[in-house]
């Protein structure tokens, strides 16, 4: 149903006419089409669904159908490489997936203790995205630089997760959740 506005003239009596007008038929005007701030919203030329693409620097994360645009990060240190969480993890909630210890931590309650696979590979850094939580960098290494414990504020559920680590391996594994007191 079309709004409707008034044009209005003035000169010495004012005369305003209806005018009918239609709301924004674009849905990528409005709020970006639900794409995220560093992707462009288009539509599919077949069916007019909104397509969310990352802009040139970003590229796209699992987040569960969700384009969530991140900077690409293309130089490593010397010596250091990607690894990437085990897939078979990816969707595990805290709480629900196997329980264990975690160290305490001002950062959350809710731990996610992850290990490299294989004995001389250590992590660097760690780069964890929650359904809820969206982006945790922060860790926690204890009792080795082997183990990276994240934390969310609330129970959440993991999507991805990737590290940069020094040594061969190039996968490591969620181990359990924790509570943090």
């Amino acid at each position: 149903m079309p709004l409707i506005r008034a044009k209005c003239f003035f000169s010495i009596v004012r005369k305003c006419s209806l005018l009918p007008t239609f709301p924004i038929s674009d849905s990528c005007q409005v709020n970006n089409g639900g794409c995220d701030s560093n992707a462009a919203c288009t539509h599919d030329a077949s069916t007019n669904a909104i397509v969310c693409t990352c802009k040139s620097g970003y590229t796209n994360v699992p987040t569960g159908g969700v384009v969530t645009c991140i900077q690409v990060t293309t130089t490593l240190a010397p010596g250091t490489r990607k690894a990437y969480l085990n897939s078979t993890y990816a969707g595990s909630t805290n709480p629900g997936f196997q329980q264990g210890d975690c160290p305490v931590s001002a950062n959350g309650a809710y731990g996610w203790h992850f290990v490299m696979t294989g004995t001389s590979t250590s992590i660097v850094s760690i780069r964890s995205v929650f359904k809820s939580a969206g982006v945790v960098t922060s860790m926690i290494q204890v009792p080795s630089d082997k183990h990276a414990y994240v934390f969310t504020p609330t129970g959440d559920t993991l999507l991805e997760a990737s590290a940069v680590v020094n040594g061969p391996n190039t996968e490591f594994n969620l181990i359990n959740v924790c509570m943090s007191t």
